[in-house]
This record gives C-alpha cells, structure tokens and sequence, in this order.
C-alpha cells in the first residue's frame, strides 16, 4: 500500500515533469501545503504561478480552488461576497461567502501588494487566524494555504509590511532560461492530473507526520549559527520567522523521504530568511557555506556562466550599435565559449562528486544545464554557428 509520504513524493515528481524549472516552486508549494503557511511569488506575469497552485490543489481530493486579481479598486464584496440582503432586512451585516475565499481551501492572490487598505485589513486574519469576520463573528474558514504573486515587491505602507511578513516563503519568479525546457513547455497540454490524488485526511497525516519529526542538537547549533552570522552582518530577522523555520525544515525531510532533518535541508531557508531583496544572494550564500559547499559551488558556476553572457551581450549590442572588428568579436567569442566550456567541466566533476557522496543532485543539475545553454547561445550569438554542430560537445562539456 502507498504511503502518503510516497505519494507526495510521486507529485512532486509530476509536478516537477510539467512545471519546468521551477524546482524550488514545488518544493516551496508543498512545504507551504504540510505546514500550513503562505507563500508570495515575485516576479513578470506569465510564469506559471497560477498554474502550480491550481495543479496542487488538483492534486488534494475535493480541496476548493478560488482565485482573484488585486487592484487598489478593488473591493471586500468581490473576494468576501456580497453583502446578504435577506440579512439586512433581519438587521445583520453578513456576507454571502458561496464560491468566495472564505470556503476555499487553496486561493491564488494575484498583484496582492496592489490591494487597498479596506482589502488588505480583511486578508490578514483570514491568514494568521484563519477566521473570518462575519456579522461581527469570528467564522473558522477552511485555508490551507494561500499563494500570492506580484510583479514587483510591496512599498513602505504599513499594512503591505504587515501583508509581506505573513508570507514565510518569498520566491523570485523568472521566466523560462534554458530551450530544451522552453519547447517542452510550449508542447505541453494544457491541464495537470496527479497520478494518485491525496485525501485531506493523507493530509492531515502527513502534516501530523512533519510536526512529529524531533530536531537534533547538530540542527539546532546550526540554526543559532546562522542567526548569529546574519546578525553580525546586519540582516536581522524576527524570532517568529526562526520558529517558523523549523517547521519548514522539518517538512523539507519528510518531502526527502526522511523522518530526520539533514544538512541538506537547510537550503529552502534561503527562500524564508531574507527581509531586504538586496540580500537574498548573500543570504542564500551564507547558509550554504554552512550547510551545503556542493550546492554552493553550483550557485558559483551559474554566477560565473551568468557573468560571461551578460559579458557577451553587452559587447554584442556595442559592436551593432557602433560597428567594429568583426575578427575581434569572434576571438572574444572564442574566448566565452572556452570559459563557459571549461566551467561545464567543472560542473561534471561537481555532479561525479555528488553522485559518490549520494547528496541531492538538483542543483547541480541544474547548473549543469545553465552552463550548457550559456554555450549554446555563444555558439549562435557570438560565433554564429549551427548549435546542433556542437550539441555533443555542449553535452560534454
């Protein structure tokens, strides 16, 4: 008989299959869905965000899904429900919540930080408390979680600061890199159906599961020498995101398949310990170099490759702009496609280290991948040459 561990494990594979580069989103939604917390997406419209609450929530038998587009128009009546005129008439101010956030299990809130004060004071105890006050009456609601995105982070208005703290997870959300990945998107039919669907009670079993997993003395001497290290470098964050960070630790083991939190899990809180965006990469830098080198040397190649396209493009729109020798152009592009080549072979050893040591293979996976496009699009941008002539070699690399 499948576990229930077993059958999230299998979604997070489907999920995976169909939602493409959007490893740590998967990771980040079902964390979210075993503890019970929200998550904001921050990034351009058009990258999936929606697509993976809805796939999740397809994915919970008989869950409800609702969804709904803030703006600073935007009124309670249409995410609440109208005020009921049958109560008015018997003098009480209630709302007819039918098909509206209060009965929803999984809600999407889209440019949330657009939403006005009126808006914004209604979400908030639906998210801490999840009660929803109803003729002056703390009515319970049935919210799992709620997924936010915006195309940009909020601004200095207190309720929006007090809306921002409320999400654990917060997540930079770009479009699709890599043209492998890009086409099988654009192949890909419309609609997610998860294999072996989860009953809301696997659901609560699973998250009593995650709350009974014991952290050791080694998880909590790292936890404190994080907090310790971010402190000295200025990046405070609040001793209630720490608490909660457990709690996410906890469910990134039994995502695993473990019953112990691992060094390994220490990685999504790159995704919960940032309070200044300027800060995410050393955040995320921070808590590697204590928890997981191989995943930081992977961050480090995908830096390297990021620097030598963004070289390559600057030089590129000068030489069009401007003109120039065209001989120089293709040494430099020579020259990019060595260095990116060279750090592909890093990468391979990185993936032959991994593999031995039996760590996760994700991120170096996908670093693998990155500096392999990055190869290809100096192939075809600098030096003008047929990609399929040089796939061996970029696979290779």
């Amino acid at each position: 008989m499948t576990t229930v561990q077993e059958k999230l494990s299998t979604l997070r594979d489907e999920l995976l299959a169909t939602h493409f580069e959007r490893h740590d989103e998967v990771d980040i939604t079902l964390n979210s869905l075993l503890i019970g917390e929200h998550v904001v997406y921050i990034g351009p419209p058009g990258t999936a965000k929606s697509m993976l609450a809805r796939s999740v929530c397809s994915a919970i038998t008989g869950a409800d899904y609702g969804e709904h587009l803030f703006t600073k128009f935007t009124t309670p009546e249409e995410f609440l429900g109208p005020i009921s005129v049958q109560g008015l008439k018997e003098d009480a101010y209630r709302r007819v919540t039918k098909e509206k956030l209060p009965e929803k299990h999984i809600y999407f809130a889209d440019e949330v930080f657009k939403a006005n004060s009126a808006s914004l004071n209604e979400l908030l105890p639906i998210m801490n408390e999840r009660v929803f006050f109803n003729d002056g009456k703390a009515v319970p609601v049935p919210l799992v979680m709620l997924i936010a995105a915006s195309n940009e982070l909020p601004s200095d208005r207190e309720e929006l600061s007090a809306m921002f703290d409320r999400f654990l997870f917060r997540k930079a959300v770009d479009y699709i890199h890599e043209d492998t990945n890009f086409v099988k998107m654009l192949m890909l039919s419309d609609g997610f159906k998860a294999s072996d669907p989860i009953t809301f009670d696997e659901l609560k079993e699973a998250q009593a599961a995650v709350a009974a997993i014991q952290l050791s003395q080694d998880n909590i001497d790292t936890i404190v020498a994080i907090r310790n290290e971010m402190n000295l470098d200025g990046m405070v964050v609040s001793d209630r995101r720490y608490k909660k960070a457990t709690n996410v630790l906890k469910a990134a083991a039994y995502l695993a398949g473990r019953d112990y939190v691992d060094a390994d899990d220490f990685s999504i809180l790159k995704h919960v310990l940032w309070e200044n965006p300027q800060n995410i990469r050393e955040v995320e830098r921070l808590i590697l170099n204590r928890t997981n080198p191989t995943e930081r040397e992977a961050l480090e190649l995908i830096e390297m490759a990021t620097e030598i396209r963004q070289e390559m493009r600057v030089e590129l729109r000068k030489f069009k702009a401007q003109g120039g020798d065209e001989q120089k152009i293709n040494r430099q592009g020579v020259e990019w496609f060595q260095k990116a080549k060279k750090l592909g072979k890093k990468s391979k050893e990185l993936e032959a280290r991994t593999k031995a040591s039996g760590k996760a293979l994700n991120k170096v996976e996908e670093a693998r991948y990155f500096i392999a496009q990055v190869m290809t699009d100096v192939a075809n941008e600098a030096l003008g040459m047929d990609t399929s002539a040089i796939a061996d070699m970029v696979k290779g690399s």
